[in-house]
């Protein structure tokens, strides 16, 4: 992932150089950088998952009795793994639709369906860790919780 944003940043780089130094911008930067955009949010989107480093939002664990949070932490990992299946499933149908129109981007004509093949599949990863940190999470049971935030590697934060 490091590669990938080094890469995007040495591309802006001479691109923005060629542009206003040379006069000569390099042809298609804008698509190729879109393109490494898409890969390093994809990737770090498993790596994220499994660190349990989502952004979180704790305005109603105060109001959540202790014996309720393990219960609170199982509904978000099933609401969590909801959204991903639809994002996955969502991007695979996509990724099946550009194959078979062919469609790819203006300037440099790069098919747009083997990106979103990738991309669908990185949202499969974290799918799978999301489902993986829910049976975790479930096999613990209610007993193994001791308070809130003692589910150590969870990612439904």
């Amino acid at each position: 992932m490091a590669l990938f944003v080094f890469a995007m940043m040495v591309l802006t780089f001479a691109d923005v150089v060629g542009r206003y130094i040379f006069s000569a911008p390099i042809p298609g930067a804008f698509e190729i950088i879109e393109f490494i955009m898409a890969l390093v949010i994809f990737c770090g989107l498993p790596l994220v998952t499994i660190l349990g480093g989502h952004i979180t939002v704790s305005l109603l664990d105060g109001l959540v009795p202790n014996r309720l949070v393990w219960y609170q932490r199982l509904f978000i990992y099933l609401f969590s793994i909801g959204v991903a299946a639809f994002l996955t499933a969502t991007l695979w149908n996509q990724a099946a639709v550009l194959r078979e129109s062919e469609m790819a981007t203006v300037f440099l004509d790069l098919p747009l369906a083997p990106l979103v093949t990738i991309i669908a599949v990185l949202s499969a990863v974290a799918l799978a860790v999301l489902c993986g940190q829910a049976i975790r999470h479930a096999i613990s049971g209610r007993s193994a919780e001791q308070g809130r935030g003692t589910d150590s590697g969870s990612g439904a934060d």
